[in-house]
This record gives C-alpha cells, sequence and structure tokens, in this order.
C-alpha cells in the first residue's frame, strides 16, 4: 500500500494533491467529513470530490460509507494507510517551515456579522474554489466595529466592507486614511426585511420610505445616537424625518439577537443590503426601498503591502455575488 502512495504522487494526469491528505486525517480525526471541512475551510461538496479523487488514486476506499452510522469510519485500508499519509503530511510541513513559505496557499476573509448571515461564508467559499480548488479560504465573521482590526494587524487578507454612496460625487470613506487599497464590487439596494406572513400587500416588487412609518426596525445600534451619524441608515433615518415621522427602532445588543428575532419571532422590520445570495434568513422576504436617498457600495477592502497572489481571485469570486 505505501507503494501505491508513491505511484500516486507519480502518476500522470489527476495527480495526488497535499490537501486531499490534509482533508483525509481531519476526516480520520474527526470522524466526520462536515467537521473536517469546517476545520479545513472548505465546502462539504468540494471535501467529497476531494476524498473520491484520492480513493482513485490510491485504488482503494478510504472510509466505510454506511448511511446507518453517525460517523465515518475507516477501512482496512485506510487503518493502513493512515501513518504513511500523517507521515506525508508532516513532511510537507516541514518543508514549508523551511522554506518559509507555510500558510501562501490559504487567504482569510472577513466579514460582518451585522450584514451577512450564516449562508454567506459556504456560499464564498464555494466561488472561491471553482477558481481555487487547491487554497484554502478562512472565513472570520466580525462586528461593525472590529471589522478592520485583523486586517490591520496582519490577521486577515480581505475585508468585504459596504459603505452608503450618495450621488456620484461622493466617494469619500471611512478608510480612506489608512494604508489599504480599495476595489468596488458592485451596488445594492437597501431593503426592509418582512416576515412573509406580515407583508404589507403590493410591495413585493419594491416600496417607498413611507412603508417605514409605523414600522419597528430591528437595529444592532441607536441610530438616533450621534456617534452613529455616519452610518449608511443615518441618511434614511433623515429622510423619513423629512416626511415628518421617524421609524421606531428597536435596538439589541448584537447580530445575532437580530437573527433570533427574525428567525424565531417572525418579525422582519430590518435593513438590508447584502446580495441575495449572501443572506438567507427562513420565512423572511426583502423588500427594496425604491425612493432610499443613497445606494449601499461595497467593497474589497486589502494592505497595499499585502502581496498573497489568491486576494485577485477571491475578488472575483465575491464580484460573482453582484
Amino acid at each position: 500500500m505505501i507503494v501505491s502512495i508513491r505511484r500516486a504522487f507519480r502518476k500522470d494526469g489527476q495527480n495526488m494533491k497535499i490537501e486531499w491528505l490534509q482533508l483525509i486525517l481531519k476526516t480520520a480525526e474527526t470522524g466526520s467529513i462536515s467537521k473536517a471541512c469546517e476545520l479545513c475551510h472548505i465546502s462539504q461538496p468540494a471535501a467529497s470530490r476531494m476524498i473520491m479523487n484520492a480513493e482513485h488514486e490510491l485504488g482503494c476506499d478510504i472510509f466505510k460509507r454506511d448511511v446507518r452510522s453517525k460517523g465515518l469510519a475507516l477501512t482496512e485500508d485506510g487503518e493502513r494507510i493512515i501513518p504513511e499519509i500523517t507521515r506525508i503530511a508532516e513532511i510537507y510541513g516541514d518543508l514549508l517551515d523551511k522554506t518559509g513559505n507555510r500558510g501562501k496557499r490559504s487567504i482569510r476573509l472577513s466579514l460582518s456579522e451585522n450584514t451577512f448571515s450564516s449562508a454567506a461564508a459556504p456560499r464564498i467559499i464555494s466561488a472561491f474554489y471553482s477558481l481555487q480548488p487547491e487554497a484554502i479560504l478562512k472565513i472570520e465573521t466580525l462586528t461593525l466595529n472590529r471589522l478592520f482590526m485583523p486586517l490591520m494587524e496582519g490577521r486577515s487578507d480581505l475585508v468585504l466592507y459596504s459603505w452608503g454612496h450618495i450621488g456620484e460625487g461622493y466617494t469619500s470613506l471611512p478608510v480612506s486614511a489608512l494604508p489599504v487599497s480599495v476595489e468596488t464590487l458592485g451596488d445594492r439596494p437597501e431593503c426592509i426585511a418582512f416576515a412573509e406572513n406580515n407583508m404589507p400587500a403590493g410591495v413585493e416588487n419594491g416600496a417607498g420610505i413611507d412603508i417605514l412609518k409605523d414600522k419597528e426596525l430591528i437595529m444592532s445600534f441607536d441610530i438616533f445616537d450621534r456617534s452613529n451619524r455616519g452610518a449608511n441608515q443615518f441618511h434614511l433615518i433623515a429622510a423619513c424625518e423629512a416626511r415628518g415621522f421617524s421609524p421606531r427602532i428597536i435596538v439589541v445588543e448584537n447580530a445575532s439577537d437580530i437573527k433570533q428575532l427574525m428567525t424565531l419571532q417572525g418579525k422582519g422590520n430590518f435593513l438590508s443590503s447584502a446580495p441575495d445570495a449572501l443572506r438567507e434568513y427562513p420565512g423572511i422576504r426583502f423588500v427594496p426601498i425604491t425612493d432610499c436617498p443613497y445606494t449601499v457600495r461595497y467593497y474589497a477592502v486589502y494592505k497595499k503591502n499585502n502581496t498573497n497572489p489568491l486576494i485577485p481571485d477571491l475578488i472575483k469570486a465575491i464580484k460573482t455575488f453582484f
């Protein structure tokens, strides 16, 4: 069997990848392909393909496939070759350490948990994998006020960031003073979310600002606090006040509270401009505000001295959602 592993690295065509072996080790260690996906930061369909490819190259089944079993167990062949796979992975890690190249085929993305649902991460990973099947994408979700800390401290490579765009002459961004490069991803309308069982009549394709009258808006900060007046939503509240009313604001402590209110209690009055494919809440419909005073523009932000070669492909993958 050891000979089979060595031959797999020399065969023509679809050759063995070190990422396949690393995934096999994590799957064997956890007994679960879904847990291994979380640790390796890849999607489950991609992981299944990688394991099948590895088994094809090695000419044996590594894991037992028993639908009645709660976990994945190694076959006899799998038990025999795991020590060799471990040794190969350790040698590869040592080589990367000696050349200073460890982690070069990975990239880290920061998202706002206030903006994107839990559906965003696996979908971005899948889009990126189609461009870079051998790379690892690690996604971290943060609150808005902490979004740029990992980037500036070198713990993140790219930030997905949004800002209200008011007219063509409005180009000032809060990050303009930072040593970063900024690439525009696309524009999105501001939407208000409604529970499906509480949808106002005739607003499926869009609604005017007046729809916010007498509505309670769930937010993770107090929009009437002066310290928040740079936020996109302040301009919308100001437009409401110009029409003689102010929406009622329900302030929650964090974004997870918003998700609980939306999904569990069916309260869907929440502002969101995230791309449709990157937000998913059961029983919630998002309706564009047709006369909103701003458009939300999304940006990819990274430090100017960051030379990670995967940045262009990650930006390309994210742009597919706009």
